[in-house]
């Protein structure tokens, strides 16, 4: 069961480890794990080939499903709350690890966390491709495999298709509408607890604040404001879910002028004032 702290754990990869890739455990406990909510210090992918379970990414619940990837990006909160006769693969990497190989900034932005396969011949294919991957690994020489830097590269490329979660070609010398809204989502990651400043995000990306809005609105159906405030939102379930800091501290943290103020957009955007979300999380949590 998920316990409140100070701070979320970041759990990291094994110093002088850049890549990882082993078997899921059969069955999942966290009480034997002894594993809380925590954050990645790098990228994470569960391959579920059978079994049954659930997990938590951020505030959304997933039941566990055959045939399916499961995308767990840096910075996200995952709590694995089961899972029963597991059979599949889990891979965790760091951004180094790819070098200038890496397709991640096609899909490290925390947009599609669940892909699923219905073909045969795809799921097929996926097997082999992570099999591969799995047969290749030694742990004692993976950041000097090629091999296996270039099967997860297309690997990584091959999911980013499948969900077809955004361009895989962009010319290089040419900005592009795709291009600008990646750019701007990974800005959004380094500026939220900052600024929702609108102007000031299009200085950055250098377009004046009517294009981006213009982009936004195309690739997301939202203001480029509400995508900001989205995110700040997104952070203050985290903090209110999983650590024991007071509205006080939380609004300071995600850039708020006041706590009111942290509550009264809070409510707006969920319904719910931060105290009542806060009650609510550590309920399921309790249930869970």
């Amino acid at each position: 069961m998920p316990t409140n702290a100070a701070h979320i754990p970041f759990l990291n990869l094994q110093e002088q480890s850049h890549f990882l890739i082993r078997p899921l455990l059969p069955e999942v406990d966290p009480s034997v794990l002894k594993e809380a909510a925590h954050r990645h210090n790098y990228q994470e992918i569960l391959w579920v080939q059978e079994g049954f379970g659930q997990h938590t990414i951020d505030d959304q619940l997933f039941t566990l499903e055959q045939n399916t990837f499961y995308l767990i990006y840096q910075g996200q909160v995952h709590y694995f709350i089961k899972g029963d006769n597991l059979k599949g693969f889990l891979i965790r990497f760091n951004n180094e690890f790819l070098n200038e190989l890496s397709p991640l900034e096609h899909i490290s932005t925390p947009i599609v966390n669940k892909i699923t396969l219905e073909n045969e011949s795809e799921i097929q294919n996926f097997n082999i491709l992570v099999n591969v991957l799995s047969q290749e690994f030694n742990p004692k020489s993976a950041h000097q495999n090629p091999v296996v830097r270039h099967l997860l590269m297309v690997l990584l490329y091959k999911l980013a298709e499948r969900k077809q979660a955004l361009q895989l070609s962009i010319a290089q010398n040419s900005v592009t509408e795709d291009a600008l809204f990646l750019q701007f989502t990974h800005l959004i990651e380094q500026e939220f607890t900052k600024t929702v400043d609108t102007t000031l995000y299009a200085h950055k990306l250098g377009i004046s604040a009517r294009q981006l809005c213009a982009i936004v609105k195309q690739h997301s159906g939202k203001t480029t404001k509400q995508l900001i405030i989205d995110r700040r939102i997104l952070e203050a379930k985290r903090l209110l879910a999983y650590t024991q800091n007071s509205l006080k501290q939380i609004a300071f943290q995600l850039g708020f002028e006041d706590n009111a103020y942290f509550c009264r957009v809070f409510k707006i955007q969920t319904g719910c004032t931060p105290t009542e979300f806060k009650i609510k999380s550590n309920i399921e949590q309790k249930v869970q």
